[in-house]
């Protein structure tokens, strides 16, 4: 009784196993936690669980992430969707049993989701198969990890889906996805992360600081290409920008943040962030850009 006194007055729980879960227990715990608003569930190992008898209603949960539950299949994570209909953001990392069919799941059960990740099984579907999450009409928040980026912003740009916050992982950035990330008017934080070269440009950064007028934070790591003259005139043509935060960029140090800041001496409120550590591990970008409030 003690124990599920607590759990009731839970509000974010991350559950993290490495030989699995027993499905009754975990359901009995679930059940416990009334007020909970955030789960994160994080199957180390292999685990073969029938997510189909999940079916545990969290009234006041508004947050879900999966990181590495293999055994997450379409048919679980629909059922879970359904009893939880709140949900306004939903994480998908490594669930690789899913198929292309778990998108029309998520748009068709979630119509009011606001955040957005949908992990390695972006990487499975096809321009096609995204189009139906043109009905995310109140999504702000798209994370693409490995994924086709280019297809899954031009859905959401061509749509008008009002993204303010934009986590590029691992994702090449070639022209073309520099053109429909322009068209997301309404982007207050991009992200840019990598642990190789990203194909961030000069040029693309001078069309990010004068087409995205409401950008207030940008984080860019792991580029070989971009200068510190562009990076002044990005400051400089940013009107609102309030954090640049640059990680492992070549030729960019701490000793360039002076540089930077005098341009922009106008903007009392801009805040520069440089790390060219070669031991850096890059952003947390979750609490970077805000994306995960508790």
């Amino acid at each position: 009784m003690k124990l599920k006194s607590m759990l009731s007055h839970l509000h974010s729980f991350n559950l993290v196993s490495e030989k699995g879960f027993n499905l009754e227990t975990l359901k009995e715990l679930l059940s416990s936690c009334i007020n909970l608003t955030s789960l994160s569930i994080n199957c180390i190992k292999y685990v073969d669980l029938n997510w189909n008898s999940l079916n545990v209603n969290i009234p006041n949960l508004v947050e879900l992430k999966f990181h590495l539950n293999v055994s997450m299949n379409d048919d679980g994570l629909e059922l879970l969707l359904k009893l939880n209909p709140n949900l306004k953001k939903l994480y998908l990392d490594e669930c690789i049993s899913l198929t292309p069919n778990a998108i029309q799941i998520i748009a068709r059960c979630l119509p009011n989701l606001e955040e957005l990740s949908l992990g390695y099984l972006l990487q499975k579907v096809g321009a096609v198969d995204l189009w139906c999450l043109s009905e995310l009409k109140q999504s702000k928040s798209l994370t693409v990890i490995l994924g086709p980026a280019l297809s899954i912003i031009h859905v959401m740009s061509e749509n008008g889906i009002p993204i303010e916050n934009l986590i590029l992982w691992y994702v090449d950035v070639p022209d073309a996805l520099i053109d429909k990330i322009l068209k997301l008017k309404q982007i207050k934080s991009l992200a840019v992360y990598n642990n190789g070269s990203v194909n961030i440009k000069d040029a693309h950064l001078e069309l990010l600081a004068k087409n995205l007028p409401s950008l207030t934070e940008f984080r860019l790591s792991h580029s070989n290409h971009v200068t510190l003259d562009a990076l002044k005139n990005f400051v400089c043509c940013a009107k609102v920008l309030e954090l640049l935060a640059l990680n492992d960029i070549k030729n960019i140090t701490t000793n360039n943040k002076d540089d930077l800041l005098y341009c922009v001496d106008q903007h009392s409120n801009l805040a520069i962030e440089i790390d060219s550590s070669e031991n850096s591990t890059g952003f947390n970008v979750n609490n970077g850009l805000k994306c995960d409030q508790h």
